[in-house]
């Protein structure tokens, strides 16, 4: 009789009831939810983990260097913060993403006031809730050892990369948890509904990760239902999925048409990233970009623990190509076990959302660089738990291997904040620091305008900075434009000469004391508004009065 034989169900104990090695191990490999424990010590350990970002000086994947500012960090934050002041979403101020991330944050500073170090504590609280689901669900497919690995990459090497408060975290939870659901509930009408909501709110987070998640679910469980009902019965499966996404969605639309916005967010979220947004990501087009600096930045760990970081970090670039492939290759070979009952339907549908969560990559309209495979690297790990990590003992000591380099790794990252290759001792005590410390690294910060926006700008007052994103926003001034971000370089053909005018009739409008940009930005803007170049004149770089100029 092989151990095969001996596996227990989902959640039970052996049959024999044995406490040998060996039955011991089964319990470890065999598909079952994770034991209570294992959750709350990991959701615990995950939770400190990344609290440490929650201010300035903690590990940060990205060169070993003290975690600061992240730039696109601040444009989302200040953007929910515009909300709180009372400004509407697409009509009032640009962004490219969907509304939810920024709802969610806008009900945080209505409580916190912009606050950063409270929006990376929900932060990590919803990496937290990501791991703990992506962890069991492997863990249901693989056996705990399976998911207990899968759960530490996405903590000590994946989050670190970008630990950050960042849409793409939050739609990650929102898939991860129609992941879950699909492996741990068995098919029914409620299921659906709910995932066709946690695929509406992934989509309303990040539309390139949430449309074709929804996609997958609509034909999956269209699928599943024609097979198990037949083909006018099965296609009400995918009516209950577009049922829960609607039950989300409309009332977002509703929203936005009672404020006049309904067109503004179409241009807005779709129109504008398919004509700009790759035009404007030509550094990070190629696949997996930045990783070999990333790598060669690791040296410093020295020689063992550089290995194990290379390892971990090409592992990252590696798995959104696993989750294609695994999708696109082996879907006969998935119907061929569906009909000897060795996978289950929604095993099936759990593939193709992992496949769907990681095609944007590869659409040509998306950024491809380390850090984006990074948000979508762990649908790889779910995708293999699904297809060999049935009760294999290869895979479980595979799995073992690599949380042990996981955890080397990890605790190389802390030691070299702590003790030498990073002195803790030079990362500012607070985000204002931080951005007082950057403030030379950028043109249009340069001559202590930080100084005199605080000494001479009132606080309620508008400012236009064109550099550092919405930071400036966020801790010091209101921006007096609705473009939190000006893009940096000329030939970027990031915004339309329409967008360059509303960003100069924001300035004639609100007459900031402060109009600090950079000259390419400034050539924009009074080429789309002459009028600006009249009142404000002809050089780049604009003005800097005292509040009693």
């Amino acid at each position: 009789m092989s151990w095969l034989s001996r596996v227990p169900s989902i959640g039970h104990a052996p049959r024999d009831g044995h406490g040998d090695s060996a039955h011991l191990l089964d319990r470890w490999v065999a598909p079952r939810a994770l034991p209570l424990v294992v959750v709350v010590l990991l959701g615990l350990a995950t939770l400190g983990l990344h609290l440490r970002y929650a201010r300035p000086g903690g590990a940060h994947m990205r060169g070993l260097g003290p975690s600061e500012l992240v730039r696109d960090e601040g444009t989302v934050l200040y953007d929910a913060y515009r909300i709180t002041r009372g400004e509407v979403m697409y009509r009032d101020f640009f962004e490219f993403q969907t509304p939810v991330f920024y709802a969610t944050y806008a009900l945080l500073f209505a409580v916190t006031g912009p606050s950063l170090p409270a929006a990376r504590a929900l932060a990590a609280v919803f990496t937290t809730l990501a791991t703990l689901l992506l962890a069991d669900a492997v863990s249901r497919r693989a056996g705990a050892i399976a998911g207990v690995s899968a759960g530490a990459f996405h903590v000590l090497v994946i989050v670190p990369m970008w630990p950050v408060a960042y849409p793409h975290w939050q739609a990650e939870l929102f898939a991860f948890a129609a992941v879950w659901l699909l492996l741990a509930r068995a098919p029914s009408p409620r299921r659906a509904v709910a995932l066709g909501a946690l695929a509406a709110l992934c989509a309303l987070t990040i539309q390139s990760l949430g449309l074709p998640l929804l996609l997958a679910l609509v034909l999956g469980e269209t699928a599943d239902r024609v097979a198990r009902e037949g083909r006018w019965r099965g296609l009400v499966g995918g009516v209950h999925v577009l049922a829960g996404a609607a039950v989300v969605t409309v009332p977002v639309l509703v929203y936005f048409a009672i404020h006049g916005a309904l067109d503004d967010l179409l241009y807005c979220t779709w129109t504008w990233p398919l004509a700009h947004y790759a035009a404007g990501n030509q550094d990070a087009a190629q696949y997996a970009a930045y990783l070999d600096d990333l790598v060669a930045a690791h040296a410093r760990l020295g020689p063992g623990l550089w290995q194990i970081a290379e390892l971990c970090l090409r592992l990252v670039a590696v798995l959104p190509v696993v989750a294609l492939a695994l999708g696109a290759v082996a879907f006969a070979w998935v119907l061929w076990r569906l009909a000897r009952g060795a996978v289950g339907p929604s095993d099936a549908v759990a593939l193709g959302v992992c496949t769907a969560g990681v095609v944007s990559l590869f659409s040509g309209k998306a950024r491809p660089d380390i850090t984006h495979l990074a948000f979508q690297a762990s649908f790889g790990l779910i995708a293999l738990a699904i297809v060999v990590g049935r009760g294999r003992r290869l895979w479980a000591t595979c799995a073992l291997g690599l949380f042990l380099a996981e955890v080397a790794f990890g605790a190389a990252l802390v030691h070299a904040t702590k003790a030498g290759s990073v002195r803790q001792a030079e990362a500012p005590l607070t985000f204002r620091d931080a951005l007082r410390r950057n403030a030379d690294q950028y043109w249009c910060l340069r001559g202590g305008i930080l100084d005199r926006i605080e000494r001479d700008v009132p606080r309620d007052s508008p400012i236009v900075v064109g550099c550092l994103e919405g930071y400036v926003y966020l801790l010091f001034r209101p921006a007096a434009v609705p473009h939190t971000a000006l893009p940096f370089h000329d030939g970027d053909n990031y915004l339309e000469p329409p967008q360059w005018r509303r960003v100069a009739d924001g300035i004639l409008r609100e007459r900031p004391l402060v109009v600090s940009v950079m000259p390419y930005q400034w050539a924009q803007m009074t080429l789309a508004q002459p009028e600006l170049r009249e009142q404000r004149g002809a050089t780049g770089f604009r003005s800097l009065p005292r509040a009693s100029d």
